[in-house]
């Protein structure tokens, strides 16, 4: 969302929100706005490298409508607007992609910090881990000790990248030993207890992209972000994985095409975890589009991005009801802004939980107005 949208303009006006209670979750817009919030129930300050002030609010919005970030800086350059990666960490600290990196909440106000490196040995890896309460790193390396079963079928030349693990998406599960759950949306999850004295990991496999490994005589297509076609959350309150995915692509082009009627929505479950495909069970199939992302509440809806063409900048967020046949149980517009094809516009977050109720939903205004 650019900074110089209609959302982000001084305004007198004041609109409620529906009660005064704060979300119990938000999806969250990946891509900030330069400017300042003027709740000051969600502000925080920091300081740069340079030493010039960083200020950072939310506005909140209960789903399907989007919660933004807003940050203001003398650093931030106004015509590249901030993107949120991950937050600020002490230096000296690893060298990661923001993808491998976790956050895992601990009681009494501390946290853990996570990140599992891929060291380019098969089943090998670099566990990095910062405690708050000590502000050291520790660094080790781990083998996974109980690899994911094979895959049934042979993997096609084109579809490499299953044979070995890219994290997309980091799940902090928490518990005694801190578990932690590294997720390659194409290929499975790797576990691991952060907290413990003596770390392991043990590997958990995902449904297979037959459809994708199908293409080309068998030869496969390019499995690239796997992002705009599967999501995954886990449900506290059942204790299982809920995993969502769109089997189909474009058979000419082989590209992720938005036609509605053309779009299956399928839902995997998981409470077992073990290292066998026979854990999932399939649950429900339904019409939709594309971006899934479960809710992490234990609700049984699945939010989804709505455009006019796979590529236009306008677009929307649908919640879907999985209980209900499929159907569209509300929708909200979420922006113009300019898109790529591969952006994830959107991600699921908690954090409005660590922030106090505000009764309004109070005007942003940008530097200078």
């Amino acid at each position: 969302m650019p900074a110089n949208d209609a959302t982000a303009a001084p305004s007198s006006r004041r609109h409620p929100r529906r009660g005064s209670r704060r979300p119990a979750h938000v999806l969250l817009n990946t891509e900030a706005i330069v400017g300042i919030h003027s709740s000051s129930s969600t502000a925080a300050t920091a300081r740069t490298r340079n030493g010039e002030l960083v200020q950072v609010s939310f506005l909140l919005r209960p789903p399907p409508r989007p919660s933004t970030l807003f940050a203001h800086s003398p650093d931030i350059n106004p015509s590249m607007p901030p993107r949120i990666i991950y937050s600020l960490l002490r230096r000296p600290h690893p060298y990661f992609y923001h993808t491998d990196v976790g956050l895992l909440p601990r009681p009494g106000g501390h946290y853990t910090i996570a990140a599992l490196n891929f060291t380019g040995t098969v089943h090998q890896f670099e566990l990095h881990v910062f405690h708050s309460d000590t502000s050291t790193w520790t660094r080790r390396v781990l083998s996974v000790a109980a690899p994911q079963e094979d895959f049934p079928v042979k993997t096609p030349r084109n579809c490499g990248r299953l044979l070995l693990h890219h994290t997309t998406t980091v799940i902090s599960i928490g518990g005694e030993g801190g578990t932690m759950r590294w997720v390659d949306l194409w290929r499975g999850i790797l576990l691991c207890d952060v907290l413990h004295a003596e770390p392991s990991l043990r590997g958990v496999p995902l449904p297979l992209p037959l459809v994708e490994m199908g293409y080309n005589y068998g030869l496969g297509m390019e499995l690239g972000n796997p992002a705009q076609r599967r999501g995954i959350a886990f449900i506290r309150g059942k204790g299982c994985l809920n995993f969502e995915c769109f089997p189909e692509v474009d058979e000419e082009t082989e590209l992720i095409t938005v036609r509605v009627d053309d779009w299956a929505l399928t839902t995997w479950s998981n409470k077992k975890m073990s290292n066998s495909l026979e854990d999932w069970h399939k649950e429900s199939v339904n019409l939709s589009i594309y971006q899934p992302t479960p809710s992490i509440t234990g609700e049984n809806v699945v939010y989804l991005v709505a455009r006019e063409k796979f590529s236009h900048p306008k677009a929307w967020i649908f919640a879907v009801d999985m209980k209900n046949e499929g159907r569209v149980q509300s929708a909200a517009y979420f922006g113009i802004r300019q898109y790529f094809g591969l952006d994830v516009i959107y991600c699921p977050s908690r954090i409005s939980k660590y922030m106090n109720p505000v009764k309004y939903e109070k005007p942003a205004t940008t530097p200078g107005n």
